[in-house]
């Protein structure tokens, strides 16, 4: 992981150092609360020739991925919400709602490298107040708000 937690890790970025400062202004993406442990993040995944990683969700629709192809994407599938197979390459993204089912698969002959990159959902970043302000306590179960914080989400 390259971003957990809202801090950079700084031992993971010395080995994409470019990418890492290209993020470092840019993360967390907002101020308001996250919503679980992974509402924003930065991770590299691999995927070995003859893979899948099964159907599943990230259990929540408040992130966003952006699935980035590095290296290897030939021969690699994505399935997002019971659409379409898409062909995964190299040099492009696919953004997808985390909350979303979604699978991978890969029958190409080179390792898959691909960089996620996990972010509020951009409504409720940049409107916390229309989601937060009936049902915030000023407490998620990753965070605490103190009494300002509060009152600036407030309508």
């Amino acid at each position: 992981q390259l971003y957990v937690n809202k801090e950079l890790q700084e031992e993971s970025c010395k080995l994409m150092p470019r990418t890492a400062e290209l993020l470092r202004s840019r993360m967390p993406s907002t101020s308001s609360p996250y919503v679980h442990y992974n509402s924003e993040e930065i991770v590299l995944f691999l995927l070995a020739p003859g893979s899948k990683v099964r159907l599943h969700n990230g259990g929540s629709n408040a992130p966003l991925n952006i699935h980035c192809g590095l290296s290897g994407c030939e021969g690699a599938y994505m399935e997002v919400g019971g659409a379409h197979r898409r062909k995964l390459k190299d040099g492009q993204a696919i953004c997808f709602d985390d909350g979303t089912d979604h699978s991978v698969w890969h029958d190409g002959e080179e390792e898959r490298w691909v960089l996620t990159v996990r972010v509020l959902h951009p409504h409720l970043a940049q409107h916390p107040e229309r989601y937060y302000s009936q049902a915030f306590t000023r407490r998620t179960c990753f965070e605490s708000w103190s009494e300002e914080r509060h009152k600036a989400f407030q309508p």
